[in-house]
Order: C-alpha cells, then sequence, then structure tokens
C-alpha cells in the first residue's frame, strides 16, 4: 500500500509538471476542493493523465469500480486526481448501493431461513410418514396373519361341520329304520293280541259244550 501510494504520489507529480499546472486546492484524498476556475487541458494530456493515475492505482488488478468509473469519465485534471485515490467519505450513491446490497443479503439470508424451515418441516413430515406406514404395515402383517388363522379354524370347523351334518344323516336314516320297525313290530303285536282274543273265545265255547 504504502509502494503505491509513493508510485501514484510521483506519477501524478510528474504529470502535473508536465500540464505545468499547480497542486494546489487539490485534495486527492478527499476529492476536489472548489476552485474558481477550471483550466482548459489538452485531450491527449487528459488521456496521458488518465492513464498514469490508472496505472499507478491499479498494478496488477483493478481496486474500486467506482474509481474505475470515475476515471473514465474524467473530463478534467481535478476529476483525473480525484479517481486516484477514494474519498474519506462514501458518496451518497455509494451508501444507497450499499444499503440496497443490505437489504438484499437480509432478504437472502431470510429466504434461507425460510428455505431451511421449511425443509425442516417436510423431513418430519416424512419421518412421520414413514413412521405411519411402518406401523400400518406392522398392522396389515398382524391382520394378514389372524385372517389366515381364522380361515384355517373356518376350515377345521366346516370340515367338523360336514362330519357332523354326515352323523345326522346317518342317525336320521337310522331312526327311519327304527320306526318302520317299531311299526312293523306294534302290528305284529296287534295280529297276536286278535288271534289270543279268538283263541280265547274258542276255548270258552269249547269248554261251554264239553
Amino acid at each position: 500500500m504504502a509502494h503505491q501510494s509513493r508510485a501514484l504520489e510521483r506519477a501524478t507529480t510528474a504529470v502535473m509538471q508536465a500540464l505545468g499546472s499547480p497542486e494546489q486546492g487539490e485534495s486527492p484524498a478527499g476529492g476536489p476542493t472548489e476552485q474558481s476556475t477550471v483550466i482548459p487541458v489538452d485531450p491527449h494530456l487528459l488521456l496521458l493523465a488518465k492513464l498514469v493515475v490508472g496505472v499507478a492505482r491499479n498494478p496488477p488488478c483493478r481496486v474500486a469500480d467506482n474509481l474505475d468509473r470515475r476515471l473514465q469519465g474524467a473530463s478534467n485534471l481535478d476529476d483525473v486526481l480525484a479517481a486516484a485515490i477514494a474519498p474519506v467519505r462514501i458518496p451518497l450513491h455509494e451508501s444507497e448501493e450499499m444499503i440496497s446490497l443490505r437489504d438484499e443479503v437480509s432478504r437472502s439470508q431470510e429466504q434461507v431461513k425460510d428455505a431451511e424451515d421449511k425443509l425442516a418441516i417436510e423431513f418430519q413430515l416424512r419421518t412421520r410418514a414413514e413412521m405411519f406406514c411402518t406401523q400400518a404395515s406392522y398392522g396389515f402383517n398382524a391382520d394378514a396373519n389372524t385372517l389366515h388363522s381364522v380361515r384355517l379354524d373356518n376350515v377345521a370347523l366346516s370340515r367338523q361341520l360336514a362330519l357332523a351334518n354326515a352323523a345326522i344323516a346317518t342317525h336320521a336314516e337310522s331312526m327311519t329304520q327304527l320306526g318302520l320297525r317299531v311299526k312293523n313290530a306294534e302290528a305284529d303285536a296287534a295280529a297276536a293280541v286278535r288271534m289270543i282274543r279268538k283263541d280265547r273265545e274258542r276255548f270258552k265255547t269249547g269248554m261251554v259244550v264239553w
């Protein structure tokens, strides 16, 4: 920085001597002061002054965009010298630009925070959804196992019911046959009673005759 300042001072002195203009009334550190008259400058000398100030201020890279714009738009020696060193106070448009940049940074930070909050909420929702899906899977598996057990029990009960129906059918057939036998036995008994009665009457009649 000290080397650049010395180089700038030598370059400025050389340009001022070449132009034959005194350095009084100029303030490189704070910008040009008010002067009563503006000395007309040859365009070639003005271009040379711009080149000297640009080389002395910017090796090997650019320092400030605002100073570069001032140097490019300089129309006299005072403007060239004002573009050599940044003023102590930041001009109004530069401060407004700084405020605008700060506001933009603040907005960007708020957007980033909102995005992070949304991502956190989305992560929580996704975690809950995965948990619910896991619970649903467990419930589905348990219900499937229960349904399988119920189906097995139903099959076993169906088999038992079929066996019971077969036994009932067999019992019903046996009862039908038994009923037929009972009817036949009752008919035989009735016939035997009638025969006994007839024999008894014959016996009585034979006893009377005898």
